[in-house]
């Protein structure tokens, strides 16, 4: 899949599992985004101050000191120009529905499909490069207008 940038994208991974953290950021490496991790809720918000590069914050729901839900009003706020895609062992609606009302981009269950998760964050990417558009050029581009 290409990217829909010009610049490579930088992705944020949140998860508190060593292996599934390590999986993540190897796979989109090898991808061609740039990646930084962290293992909590707190170390994420840090990054998220201080990286005005990030593209996408791949979050897990569950993780220690600051929740996910947490994380991800917060982002919000501190890096709007980032989307947050959720990830959940649980497989359960409200959570979901949640996440999705406080900006969430999507929420994906575990275990991942890599191929699935990339195309997600593509969509990601490609729905924040159309946000950055001013209305008018939404107007040409869109073929139903």
């Amino acid at each position: 899949m290409t990217l829909p940038l010009e610049r490579r994208a930088r992705l944020l991974i949140v998860e508190d599992d060593d292996d599934t953290r390590t999986l993540l950021s190897q796979f989109f490496l090898t991808k061609g985004y740039g990646v930084v991790e962290a293992q909590n809720g707190r170390q994420a918000l840090d990054l998220a101050k201080r990286d005005h590069e990030l593209d996408i914050v791949l979050l897990d729901v569950f993780v220690p000191e600051v929740g996910g839900i947490e994380v991800l009003w917060q982002v919000r706020y501190i890096a709007p120009q980032a989307g947050v895609i959720l990830m959940t062992a649980l497989g359960d609606r409200m959570i979901a529905q949640h996440a999705l009302r406080l900006g969430a981009f999507d929420c994906l269950q575990k275990p991942l499909d890599l191929a699935q998760l990339e195309a997600t964050v593509v969509a990601c990417l490609g729905h924040s490069e159309y946000r950055k558009q001013s209305w008018w050029r939404r107007l040409i581009a869109d073929p139903a207008a």
